[in-house]
């Protein structure tokens, strides 16, 4: 049996590792046989369901209007106007790069910065093949580095 540990990137190098994930920009390492020392990987967790973080409130030929929610702390989107129903983004804006979005932890964690891109429909996890990844996954912590994930989607939206 394998355990992780978790630390918050902006934690001291001598803290503590905690037995649960730290929302935002965290180190996780695998605890391994006979005091093995494994490599920390640097991943991001949101804490939350992904269908629960972002959804698209409205949408013209000109924009786009993303909600964000993190309950975790605060969401800025690069060249994006906030309103009451969520940022509303220029479609002209997001380039081959898409837009930054910011996730600032409220704990005093690191900020972490996502790349959103249109057209969207939703959250894509790819192996390292780059072959989209569907259902429950359990990634062995050794090969973390080997997965990419992006906010996609098709002409429709």
């Amino acid at each position: 049996m394998v355990f992780l540990v978790f630390k918050s990137t902006a934690a001291p190098a001598d803290a503590e590792w905690e037995d649960d994930p730290v929302p935002g920009e965290m180190w996780v390492r695998a605890l391994g046989d006979d005091d093995e020392e494994i490599e920390p990987a640097k991943v991001i967790y949101l804490g939350q369901d992904i269908e629960d973080f972002i959804r698209v409130a409205a949408e013209d030929d000109q924009t786009i209007t993303f909600d964000f929610w993190w309950r975790h702390g605060e969401v800025k989107v690069e060249k994006a106007e906030k309103t009451d129903d969520g940022f509303v983004c220029r479609k002209d804006d997001f380039g081959d790069d898409g837009l930054a979005v910011t996730l600032i932890p409220e704990d005093g964690g690191n900020p972490v910065v996502l790349r959103l891109q249109i057209p969207y429909i939703g959250f894509s996890l790819y192996d390292a093949e780059g072959n989209k990844v569907h259902g429950e996954l359990s990634i062995p912590q050794d090969k973390v580095d080997d997965y990419t994930y992006e906010f996609v989607g098709d002409d429709n939206n």
